[in-house]
């Protein structure tokens, strides 16, 4: 089956035609959707190949964007402060992380 097809199948996504960014950041609406009918870069031996290139690009458009800014918090998250040792722990050890809200300040050089 094409990629196009399974994306756009009813079968596998709730309104398929549709832009909507909601069924990738868990709203429940969108739960029953089977998320691994798109796959964008393709699967096997015929898969996409600039898939490596696209993730370079992703990692130099995020290096970047953490050299011009700096990441704030914006609610004094508890796991925040790197100098806590008990949250460290429990960051590295546990699968589930809360939602950690942030600002970007622009970085003056």
């Amino acid at each position: 089956m094409t990629s196009w097809a399974a994306a756009h199948n009813p079968a596998n996504f709730v309104s398929p035609d549709e832009f909507i960014p909601e069924r990738w950041l868990g709203d429940p609406t969108y739960a029953a959707d089977i998320k691994k009918g798109m796959q964008p870069f393709s699967l096997g031996p015929r898969g996409c190949i600039g898939k490596h290139l696209s993730y370079l690009e992703i990692k130099c458009i995020l290096a970047r964007l953490l050299w011009n800014f700096d990441i704030v918090s914006t609610d004094g998250a508890p796991m925040w402060d790197p100098s806590d040792e008990m949250h460290n722990m429990f960051a590295f050890l546990a699968w589930k992380k809360p939602n950690l809200n942030v600002k970007m300040v622009p970085v003056k050089r």
